[in-house]
């Protein structure tokens, strides 16, 4: 094979790489955009019977409850998401885009109620659904096994600082 039928066949691959890559350029959709998830923001703290406080970050809207701990990688160390509903009702959680699992601390009138453990499930949309155990409109998010860690348990009283 001469010289010039190797840059002849060079020249016929790369013009449509070239043409392929312009084109995925100017016409890739730009307004598709990875979700981030928002950083930790400390508003208050919740105490327990046995004396463990830790901070919370409320979710008191109807954005920052669906977002919940979507995306995020982590919490802080002694801190979890705080959800707090405009009423009482059996609300439903699940695992949509979590990246680690936690514990789901139910609580009415200042009580634990229950707490579930939820694992990170790698099917879209998730399978698994946490519903309250009964009517209630506070509900706490922790790392898995931190509840058991701090030493709480169904039927401790917390107080919410907020």
């Amino acid at each position: 094979m001469d010289i010039g039928k190797k840059k002849f066949n060079l020249v016929t691959f790369l013009i449509p790489v070239a043409a392929l890559l312009l084109f995925w350029s100017v016409f890739w959709p730009k307004h598709i955009q990875v979700p981030t998830a928002p950083s930790f923001k400390d508003n208050g703290s919740l105490s327990f019977e046995n004396g463990k406080k830790i901070t919370i970050e409320v979710a008191d809207s109807d954005e920052k409850r669906t977002q919940g701990l979507s995306y995020r990688s982590s919490l802080p160390n002694d801190s979890g998401l705080y959800f707090i509903f405009p009423q009482e009702n059996q609300h439903v959680f699940w695992m949509k885009d979590m990246i680690f699992p936690i514990d789901i601390v139910w609580i009415k009138d200042d009580h634990i109620v229950r707490i579930d453990q939820a694992e990170v499930e790698n099917v879209d949309p998730p399978i698994e659904r946490y519903i309250a155990p009964e009517p209630l409109s506070q509900v706490l998010e922790i790392p898995l096994g931190k509840s058991e860690e701090w030493g709480i348990k169904v039927g401790d009283r917390v107080l919410l600082e907020y």
